[in-house]
């Protein structure tokens, strides 16, 4: 779904409520307009697979959501403790197959790899809600300061590892 970017996207979830007269989009009825629709451009992107490989795509994915969420406590010092990710994917190795690694605080590597994905989930959750949070009335003009230190704390990790 990469290779479709927001307008494009958004473009293809218009015209089908548009020709529908939808006033929302429901996944299951855009899956049902579109399944007909052989030609339709974006036809592929859901019903370009057999059962058998969607539905090994669909088990990868509840495997991935199996693993995310799980937590460990790490001691910042006597009298803190933080929860943070057990397991990382790096972002390096997914190309390649991938597959998630534990999150060990003694590998700077790993830890600059947890630091790098915290600064970029951060400006993606920036990107999409600094403007709700506008409509708050509330300011987000530290976010980006947090996402510069996780980034330089993430280049230190990765250079005391080295």
């Amino acid at each position: 779904m990469a290779a479709f970017n927001r307008t494009y996207r958004q473009k293809i979830i218009d015209e089908y409520m548009n020709a529908t007269g939808a006033n929302s989009f429901l996944p299951a009825e855009f899956l049902d307009w579109l399944k007909p629709q052989k030609d339709h451009r974006v036809h592929s992107v859901f019903f370009g697979k057999d059962d058998e490989e969607a539905a090994w795509q669909y088990r990868l994915h509840l495997a991935r959501n199996f693993v995310a969420g799980l937590r460990i406590r790490v001691a910042v010092s006597e009298t803190e403790v933080v929860k943070v990710p057990a397991f990382i994917s790096p972002i390096s190795e997914r190309r390649s197959g991938g597959g998630y690694v534990t999150v060990d605080w003694s590998d700077g590597n790993r830890t600059g790899e947890l630091y790098r994905q915290a600064a970029a989930d951060l400006e993606r959750w920036l990107k999409r809600y600094e403007g709700v949070c506008g409509l708050a009335g509330l300011k987000c003009d530290r976010l980006p300061e947090l996402v510069a230190s996780l980034r330089i704390a993430a280049d230190t990790a990765e250079k005391d590892a080295a």
